[in-house]
């Protein structure tokens, strides 16, 4: 019982025939700690708000046949809120 714990003099056996992969931190911010990712999240998300705040003061354009500052601003704001994830 103890072998198969991994208690024995044997340890390795039971992860080589499981054929397990190592784990690996592949993300693009594995250098960061949990701290710094979440405040990286906070402010990305932050950031979008702002920008979609600021696209409901050109939803007039939309009504008068200008939708193209609404469109950028909108699209951004969703953008930069959804990138903010990429910190996890």
């Amino acid at each position: 019982m103890k072998d198969f714990l991994g208690e024995g003099g044997n340890a390795g056996a039971l992860s080589e025939g499981l054929n397990l992969l190592p784990v690996k931190n592949e993300s693009c911010c594995a250098d960061m700690t949990l701290t710094h990712r979440l405040i990286g999240v906070a402010v990305c998300f932050a950031l979008g708000l702002i920008l979609n705040f600021f696209s409901m003061f050109a939803i007039t354009g939309l009504f008068l046949g200008k939708p193209t500052m609404f469109a950028i601003l909108y699209t951004l704001g969703n953008i930069v809120s959804l990138s903010g994830y990429k910190y996890l």
